[in-house]
């Protein structure tokens, strides 16, 4: 395995395009030709570095080359280190959290520097934007791509308005797959572990002709889970899904190439494996005290206690997640000698999510939510990028248009139902009581049709000049255009009536400009200084939750993000030392902010527009080759935010949490990687390799309560196998969470209902891995 953390965490690898690819040719061979001179250099005793080329600006550059923050994973280190899915790249890079709050094969809650939205509905878009390529991922429920054959990953951090501008507050994760080459070309691997843990996949390359190529991957992962569902004698907390992905390219002309590409997912996975946390006492019904709800003496309103076995559950429903999606795209590149012009056009369709949970994580039907949603997304970019003499750039158009429909449904009280139909059978037929008028707690069961379309355009624009030899002026700007329609129907639903609670009409637009300005200096020969402000813009939307009245669906108000960064990347060729830091200020205003309130017997599910809050950071990254066969690598973030104004709302019930930290935003969090590998014969390799990740304490909601939160926690992964040394084949045992660490990914305030949600965290796991490649 080979990890190398650049621009605060991961792994190294060069970039592969080539006409294909619709990027400039000349440019990504010559990258090509140096990644390969840098390896065989190493296979002689060399000790320098991998040459990391990405396309965060839109055009094949070195990392070390260019003053933006990013992370950058490769697709060795993705196989590796067992990188299921998008939210696992977290434990590898400082200041990037990413939680799951509906559980596996759901939308992903993404934080990278303290930015986020920790909104589990389906019709929200988060401010870090996803791309596969460069196809911006508009569904919520389809951000959370399962990862395999891939070049690499990149995690641009920092607003991305002027070049990744759609909702990008906060960055930007870029998935870019192995394109199809001219060389046949065949690899797999499989992988088996604990828990019934299969992952199997497998890519093929074709050269068709001289000017057409086409490759094919597929990806299969199932998992039982480490939750044991004792009530219903199953597993659960698993996965089991499908990915397959399979692109032609076609070199047209000498300067015209084209690529088709086309991937889908099946998903249908057990339940999510929640556990829940009793906040009563379980002979009086009283709130407990904190010590005895966090040493797990409490019980929810029924008098149920949690198992004693961290990783034992009971539930009355079992869950399920089902998602079938499906992206097609074509790209195609026209060089025009003095430039070349790009157009992206993408269909993104998610055709069916269903979500069946047991809210209550307890024998008791005391909460079941299901959500439903499908979506159809077009969307199109133009743009024209040149490079010439003193001075390159971008210009372009975006174009999307997404319709999206909600059914979602959550059943209240249920096991109060013969109690209240028992006191009044007319007045409360089924036990049907939304008003609460028998037991004080409603007994209703609420259904919501919501229909929601989003229309944007943008027009965008960076370039760079070399104001000298050494000295380069960046600057950028955006414009955007968004209008949202949003319809909804809330009612309670029985067999053979409903009963309308509110119907509502909304529309929003919102009109923003974004912009990028900077400076690049080159200090010395291997030593860049950098710095920049810029701005990110999310637009507004519509509470998709369960409100219970016209009002708290009302519209949310678009949120501005004003960045100020200063950088350095230097490297000592001699000594094989390469050191990246970053200083970043954020002003967030009108900051976005999901939670639950109280209002009366049951929580509310708000996004609203909390105020204002501050993010102080710092990052820092090394690597050191120490020998031709050790290398070793360690990356640190530190963040320090607050709300500086939070607003209560006297209608929506919200408290002001002014003064709080920002959900998912640790203070601390470190990431230590040693990656060994040595011939022990003419053909023989022996690799071995180990990391360490850290993260301090995090709050999951903002008003900081000690009861939704993790404390500080490491976890230590290690790996070790042989391989032929020309990568033909490898064979790996691995172990991960190595000392059994117990920790919580995500808790939801259920107060109301006498629990919290908790989300486990995975226990050690051991398994094996076969991989191969022609």
């Amino acid at each position: 395995m080979k990890l190398l953390l650049r621009a605060g965490a991961a792994v190294t690898a060069s970039y592969g395009a080539q006409a294909f690819a619709a990027q400039d040719q000349e440019t990504a061979q010559g990258a090509i030709q140096d990644a390969v001179e840098d390896a065989a250099a190493r296979a002689q005793g060399d000790r320098s570095l991998d040459q990391i080329v990405v396309t965060a600006q839109k055009r094949a550059e070195s990392a070390s080359d260019i003053g933006v923050s990013l992370s950058v994973i490769g697709g060795e280190g993705i196989e590796n280190k067992n990188i299921v899915n998008v939210a696992d790249i977290a434990e590898l890079i400082p200041n990037l959290e990413i939680a799951i709050p509906n559980g596996p094969g759901t939308q992903p809650a993404i934080y990278l520097r303290g930015v986020g939205v920790n909104d589990f509905n389906t019709n929200n878009n988060g401010p870090i934007a996803v791309y596969s390529d460069e196809v911006y991922r508009s569904s919520f429920v389809n951000q959370n791509l399962n990862l395999f054959d891939v070049e690499r990953l990149e995690v641009l951090k920092g607003p991305q308005g002027t070049l990744f501008g759609r909702n990008a507050t906060g960055g930007a994760i870029r998935v870019i797959a192995n394109k199809p080459g001219d060389a046949f070309a065949l690899d797999g691997s499989v992988r088996y572990g604990e828990f019934n843990t299969l992952r199997a996949e497998g890519a093929v390359n074709l050269p068709v002709s001289e000017r057409i190529a086409v490759r094919a991957a597929v990806v299969h992962g199932a998992s039982d889970g480490f939750v044991d569902d004792i009530g219903n004698g199953v597993d659960t907390g698993g996965y089991d899904f499908i990915s397959w992905r399979g692109q032609i390219a076609v070199d047209a002309t000498d300067t015209l190439s084209i690529l088709l590409a086309a991937e889908g997912t099946h998903t249908d996975n057990p339940g999510a494996g929640f556990a829940f946390q009793g906040l009563l006492d379980p002979d009086t019904g009283a709130p407990c005290a904190l010590a005895d709800i966090q040493a797990n003496r409490c019980a929810n309103p029924l008098g149920d206690l949690r198992p004693e076995d961290r990783f034992d559950v009971d539930y009355d429903r079992l869950g399920s997640t089902v998602l079938d999606a499906y992206i097609a795209s074509a790209t195609i590149a026209w060089d025009l000698g003095f430039g070349q012009i790009t157009s992206v056009s993408a269909y993104e369709t998610v055709a069916d999510f269903a979500k069946k949970e047991d809210t209550d994580v307890s024998p008791s039907d005391l909460l079941a939510v299901d959500f439903n949603v499908d979506s159809k997304t077009f969307s199109q970019e133009l743009r024209f990028d040149f490079d010439h003499d003193r001075a390159r750039g971008t210009i372009g158009v975006f174009y999307l248009t997404e319709e999206l429909n909600q059914d979602q449904t959550a059943d209240i009280f249920r096991v109060f139902r013969p109690q209240v139909e028992a006191i009044d059978p007319v007045a409360f037929p089924g036990g049907f009581d939304p008003g609460g008028l028998a037991l004080g707690a409603p007994v209703t069961t609420l259904n919501y049709l919501n229909t929601q379309d989003t229309e944007t355009v943008a027009v965008f624009s960076q370039g760079e000049v070399d104001v000298t030899d050494t000295l380069r002026l960046i600057a950028g700007l955006r414009y955007t255009y968004e209008t949202r329609d949003f319809e909804t129907l809330g009612q309670a639903v029985e067999p053979g009536f409903s009963t309308p609670l509110f119907e509502t009409v909304l529309s929003i637009d919102n009109e923003n400009v974004t912009y990028k300005a900077g400076l690049e200096w080159d200090a010395m020969e291997d030593l860049l200084i950098y710095g920049h402000v810029s701005t990110g813009f999310k637009s507004g939307g519509f509470n998709g939750g369960f409100p219970l009245s016209a009002a708290e669906v009302a519209p949310f108000d678009e949120e501005m993000l004003t960045a100020y960064e200063i950088g350095a990347k230097a490297a000592w060729p001699s000594q094989a030392v390469q050191l990246n830091a970053a200083a970043f200020y954020y002003d967030y205003t009108d900051i976005q902010v999901f939670t639950f309130v109280n209002a009366g017997a049951l929580p509310v599910t708000v996004l609203t527009n909390a105020g204002d809050a501050r993010i102080f950071g710092f990052e820092a990254d090394a690597v050191w080759r120490a020998t031709r066969d050790l290398t070793l690598t360690a990356a640190l973030g530190l963040l320090d935010t607050e709300f500086e104004r939070f607003e209560a709302d006297a209608t929506l019930g919200t408290g002001d949490f002014t003064g709080n930290t920002l959900p998912l935003a640790p203070e601390a969090s470190a990431v230590f990687a040693v990656d060994y590998a040595r011939p022990v014969s003419a053909d023989l390799t022996f690799y071995a390799a180990g990391d360490v990740s850290y993260r301090s304490k995090v709050f999951f909601d903002p008003s900081n309560s000690p009861l939704l939160q993790q404390g500080g926690y490491a976890l230590v992964d290690l790996s070790v196998g042989f391989g032929r040394s020309d990568g033909r084949w490898r064979t790996d045992v691995f172990v991960e969470n190595l000392f059994d660490e117990e920790f919580d990914a995500y808790a939801v305030d259920f107060s109301s209902f006498g629990f919290n949600q908790r989300t486990l965290g995975p226990p050690r796991a051991v398994g094996g891995r076969i991989s191969f490649q022609y």
